[in-house]
């Protein structure tokens, strides 16, 4: 017996997706010690060449160090996948990660993703069961019976009148027994008589 997970929905479902470390540091990366600023937005006009520049300096060293800083805690989090809880024992703080708002960003996130996850290799299995349940016999579809009918032809507009050479005689008459009489000894037309039809003749 193959049980279903015990969630009862599943968010924005992709087939085995699995958290990447790329994903977990753009989680973490709002979640950083912003850059407290210097003289340059204070003192724009007081501050030398040297100075700026120093200052500059500083920036880029802070954004390198938001960078390493992102991608410690993101590979710790993957050492623990999968599961469905995040544990941060063990977990050096780091000045430059508010470490318990990212836990807050990531976990439900990361409770996706694991419940996407067995619902993958509940799915996986299926297929599985089903083969093991199955009959082995071949299922005859039943046949429909197509009868001969008659394909009439189709009529062309304005071409609604019979003509001699085409329609007229090429219509089969119906054939009809008669009896021919002979011609009366006075020399009057005869009658050619046939069950209940009579056609006069006015000469032979």
């Amino acid at each position: 017996m193959l049980d279903p997970p015990k969630w009862p929905s599943y968010l924005h479902f992709q087939h085995i997706h699995n958290p990447s470390a790329d994903y977990l540091i753009q989680l973490i990366k709002p979640c950083c010690v912003p850059y407290p600023g210097d003289e340059r937005s204070t003192f724009k006009l007081n501050t030398s060449l040297r100075q700026r520049r120093k200052l500059k300096v500083a920036e880029l060293r802070h954004e390198q160090q938001t960078e390493s800083g992102c991608k410690a805690p993101a590979k710790f989090l993957l050492d623990q996948w999968p599961c469905p809880e995040l544990m941060i024992e063990g977990f050096s703080t780091l000045l430059l990660v508010d470490v318990p708002r990212a836990l807050e960003v990531i976990r439900p996130e990361w409770l996706r993703l694991f419940q996407n996850m067995k619902l993958s290799h509940h799915l996986q299995q299926v297929p599985c069961i089903l083969d093991l349940h199955c009959a082995g016999k071949k299922i005859e579809l039943p046949r429909l019976r197509t009868e001969d009918q008659e394909v009439l032809p189709t009529r062309c507009r304005n071409d609604e009148l019979p003509t001699l050479s085409q329609n007229l005689l090429r219509k089969a008459c119906p054939v009809m027994s008669r009896e021919l009489y002979p011609i009366l000894p006075n020399g009057d037309a005869g009658y050619i008589t046939g069950e209940s039809y009579r056609i006069a003749i006015s000469a032979l």
